[in-house]
């Protein structure tokens, strides 16, 4: 089996602070709530979870 090194343990030089600066700005809004619209989205997703719990832990026999 060949050595395998993981990728994060090969050395290089760190990146230099403030590389992207000016690349992107981050919208005044960001720490806003989200919509209500966005924010039921993930409510919908623990109603289903919540529906098929139930369902899986029935035993076969």
């Amino acid at each position: 089996m060949k050595n395998q090194k993981a990728r994060s343990a090969t050395k290089r030089p760190p990146r230099p602070i403030g590389l992207g600066k000016g690349d992107f700005v981050v919208p005044d809004d960001f720490d806003d709530p989200l919509p209500k619209e966005i924010e039921d989205e993930f409510y919908k997703v623990d109603d289903l979870l919540e529906e098929s719990l139930p369902v899986l832990s029935v035993p076969p026999w």
